[in-house]
C-alpha cells in the first residue's frame, strides 16, 4: 500500500518538475536594455532581469559600431534591477543606417543567464549638450533671447536642431530654426503685450534636441544655466547714434570757442597794452621855453 502511494506520489510530481525546468525556473531573461550617449563621447547602459540576480554573479557588454567596447560588471549582492555600465571615450559613427550592436552575457554558479543582443539608432541614444552662449536683452518693445548650437562630433545644418524656450513667466516654447543663418547665432523674441505682468527676477533657459525632419530625435538636453532680465529698460543705441555723434561735435565746438574767450581774457590781463602819452615832453635839449602869455 505504501509502495503504491510513492509510485503515485513520484508520477503525479514529475511532470511538473519536467514543466518547471522548461517554463525557465532556473534561468535569468535580461529585459528593458537601454543606453544613453552623452557629452560626445560617453555612454551609460542600463538593463533589468526577471528575477533575483545572486551575488559574485557577472556580466558582461559588449558595444560594437565604429569601434568594440567592452565593460565589465560583478554583482556584489542578489538584486534584479539597476544594472548598469559605463564605457568612457567611445567613438560614435552618426549614421541611420550602421546600428549600434550591444551583447550583453552573463555568468552565475545558480542559474544560467540568457544572452541579450539590442541594436540601436545612435541618433535615438544621444542627448546633446545643453546650447552655449546664452544671453538675454531688453528694450523698450521686446525681449531677446540669444544662444548658440552645442558643440557636436558631426556636421549638421541648423534646421536640423529644435529648440524648447523656458520662461518664468510664462509656457514653455517650442522653437524651430526655419532658416539656415549666416551665423550659428540663434535668437527668439518676446514682444511685449499689454497685461503682462512684471515680475522680479525673471529668468529664461533654453535646451535642444534633434530634429525629425533630418534624423532621429534623441534625449533632450539638460536645461541651459538660468539668464536672468534686468528690470531696468536698455537704452536703444541704433537711432541715437546720430544724436550722440551730434551732441558731441556741439560740445568740443563749444569747448574751443570757451577756450579761445578765455586765453584772450588772460593775455589782457597778463600783458596790458601800453597807453600812448597824450602831453609829449619837451626837448630839453633845445632848451625850449613857454612864451609867457
Amino acid at each position: 500500500m505504501f509502495t503504491s502511494i510513492l509510485m503515485c506520489i513520484v508520477v503525479c510530481v514529475s511532470p511538473f518538475h519536467h514543466l518547471e525546468a522548461q517554463s525557465g525556473i532556473s534561468v535569468i531573461n535580461i529585459s528593458n536594455v537601454s543606453c544613453i550617449i552623452y557629452d560626445l563621447h560617453l555612454i551609460n547602459c542600463t538593463w533589468k532581469t526577471n528575477k533575483d540576480v545572486p551575488e559574485n554573479s557577472n556580466f558582461t557588454l559588449l558595444l560594437r559600431q565604429k569601434t568594440e567596447e567592452i565593460c565589465h560588471v560583478k554583482v556584489l549582492e542578489r538584486q534584479k534591477d539597476n544594472f548598469r555600465c559605463h564605457f568612457m571615450n567611445v567613438e560614435i559613427e552618426y549614421d541611420d543606417i550602421n546600428l549600434v550592436d550591444l551583447t550583453i552575457t552573463g555568468y552565475s554558479k545558480e542559474f544560467t543567464i540568457n544572452q541579450s543582443n539590442t541594436y540601436f539608432n545612435p541618433f535615438r541614444l544621444e542627448k546633446l549638450n545643453p546650447p552655449i552662449n546664452v544671453s538675454v536683452s531688453k528694450t523698450a518693445e521686446d525681449v531677446t533671447l540669444s544662444w548658440e548650437q552645442p558643440v557636436t562630433t558631426y556636421s549638421f545644418e541648423p534646421i536640423c536642431f529644435i529648440y524648447e524656450i523656458k520662461d518664468s513667466i510664462g509656457r514653455n516654447i517650442k522653437y524651430m530654426w526655419s532658416q539656415v543663418p549666416a551665423s550659428n547665432v540663434k535668437k527668439y523674441v518676446f514682444h511685449h503685450h499689454k497685461g503682462t505682468p512684471a515680475k522680479n527676477n525673471r529668468f529664461f533657459q533654453v535646451r535642444v534636441n534633434g530634429n525629425a525632419i533630418c534624423r532621429e530625435p534623441g534625449y533632450w538636453s539638460d536645461w541651459s544655466q538660468r539668464v536672468y532680465l534686468d528690470n531696468e529698460i536698455e537704452i536703444r543705441t541704433d537711432f541715437m547714434v546720430p544724436v550722440i555723434i551730434s551732441s558731441t561735435i556741439f560740445t568740443l565746438l563749444f569747448a574751443i570757442l570757451l577756450y579761445t574767450s578765455y586765453e584772450t581774457q588772460i593775455k589782457k590781463k597778463l600783458f596790458p597794452p601800453i597807453p600812448h602819452p597824450k602831453i609829449k615832453f619837451k626837448d630839453v635839449k633845445t632848451g625850449d621855453k613857454e612864451k609867457p602869455e
